[in-house]
């Protein structure tokens, strides 16, 4: 047990030791970077600063070797920058795809887990389930207490669950069911649609409009064409004029005689009124 413990101790000792030789190596590799960049003027401080609290050890160890042998500080500062972004963007991409990929499993899990609660039940618990949900609706003090009391072979946590269960099945068939009328609405759309050509409009004996076309239209529609148009014409007609004869201007045109009123009807003379004789 001494030994275990004296052991154990050295261990310790050593990793401190080496933790901190470690620390002085970086402190000398950041410090040996800042002065070598300070000598450039077109490096950025900023980018100088992200690589000292970035780089590993043994990165600022090549850097800085690079840096020596080269003497291109702002190139080489460019090229550190572009690798360091980009080991930056792939690790915070494979640690969002480690934050899905955990999501995603909670989920499956859980679902498993649903689906076994589901399949656990048998029909009569599931009909005290309804029955006691119905008997204590929402609002009801302790009501998940008394549900479980009423199905009696559940725990709480597990009516819970299967409850939650349901309302995300009826959820789904009603979602579906909404879908589906969507569809067989949108389904039996052409069945409403006009797709016949323009009819002519007419007036019928009554106050009903009658839609009209094909031949019936155009029968009907060419007498009352015609004689709009032969009204028209009769109006518009002038009066025929005499040609002029030997240079001579014409005579002018006779008016039209104007119908003179019907004479009244004499009336029938009055029949004399028959005396009646009396008998003798």
């Amino acid at each position: 047990r001494a030994a275990e413990e004296k052991e154990a101790k050295q261990q310790r000792e050593e990793s401190k030791k080496e933790r901190e030789k470690e620390r002085k190596l970086m402190q000398k590799e950041r410090k040996k970077l800042r002065t070598a960049s300070a000598k450039f003027d077109d490096v950025d401080e900023d980018h100088v600063e992200k690589l000292c609290s970035s780089l590993s050890l043994s990165d600022l160890q090549s850097l800085n070797g690079k840096l020596e042998r080269e003497g291109s500080a702002a190139d080489l500062i460019q090229v550190e920058m572009k690798s360091l972004d980009a080991a930056a963007a792939a690790a915070e991409k494979a640690k969002e795809e480690a934050r899905i990929a955990e999501i995603q499993e909670k989920e499956r899990q859980e679902e498993a887990k649903r689906a076994a609660t589901l399949e656990d039940w048998n029909d009569e618990e599931i009909r005290m389930l309804e029955k006691a949900i119905e008997k204590y609706p929402k609002g009801t003090a302790k009501r998940w207490e008394q549900v479980t009391n009423y199905v009696r072979t559940r725990s709480q946590a597990e009516v819970i669950e299967m409850v939650k269960v349901k309302l995300a099945q009826a959820n789904a068939n009603a979602a579906k069911t909404s879908q589906d009328t969507f569809h067989i609405r949108k389904k039996h759309q052409g069945n409403v649609q006009i797709k016949d050509e323009a009819t002519h409009r007419l007036t019928s004996f009554s106050d009903v409009e009658v839609n009209l076309k094909g031949e019936a239209a155009e029968a009907l529609m060419q007498p009352a064409a015609c004689q709009v148009a032969s009204g028209s014409k009769e109006d518009s007609a002038p009066a025929p004029e005499t040609p002029p004869t030997n240079g001579s201007p014409a005579p002018p045109t006779a008016a039209a005689p104007t119908p003179t009123p019907a004479a009244a009807a004499p009336p029938s003379p009055a029949k004399p009124a028959t005396e009646a004789v009396a008998p003798a």
